[in-house]
């Protein structure tokens, strides 16, 4: 099953030493030593002075750099209220409506919040549910078939070559 992002994080973590020869300690301190003092200069050198990847880099600079970014998901009822605060408040009743309806889908079916969005995971991403701005954008992975017959249209954000990608939106009576 798809992990979330803490999980990714913790997964990828774990796998520094297997994959780098060096632990995470030691890559902290060699960043914190000889790298650029931002952040995102932190990942880009990572990527090229020592050929890392950018999921793997952008780990290694957060905790170099205080761990702000994981810490963004360590929390998944803190994004929830984040992402439903302020104009988007009356969308929340309907974000939760639509992840219970989801979730009964089976046991298997997972609900993982990010920063602007919740990600539908059975195995892996199926579908998002994007809160606009007076509306919650829904975005499901379709095959072909089940695309032609659905009363969706094309979206972008979830184009797998075997599937097509479709969005519907969902408002709250606004006009």
């Amino acid at each position: 099953m798809s992990k979330s992002p803490a999980e990714m994080i913790a997964s990828i973590s774990s796998n520094i030493p297997k994959r780098t020869g060096r632990t995470m300690d030691e890559w902290v301190r060699l960043v914190q030593l000889q790298g650029p003092p931002v952040f995102k200069d932190r990942i880009e050198w990572l990527k090229t002075e020592h050929a890392m990847k950018s999921v793997t880099a952008k780990v290694i600079a957060d905790k170099a750099s205080g761990g702000s970014w994981s810490r963004l998901y360590e929390n998944s009822d803190a994004l929830i209220e984040t992402l439903y605060a302020g104009a988007r408040a009356p969308l929340r009743n309907m974000y939760d409506q639509l992840v219970t309806v989801i979730t009964r889908l089976g046991d298997d079916v997972k609900v993982s919040p990010r920063k602007t969005y919740s990600s539908l995971i059975r195995n892996r991403q199926f579908g998002v549910i994007k809160p606009a701005r007076k509306r919650l954008d829904v975005g499901l992975a379709l095959n072909e078939e089940e695309s032609r017959k659905a009363r969706i249209h094309a979206s972008s954000g979830l184009e797998r070559p075997d599937h097509a990608s479709c969005e519907s939106s969902l408002d709250h009576g606004y006009r």
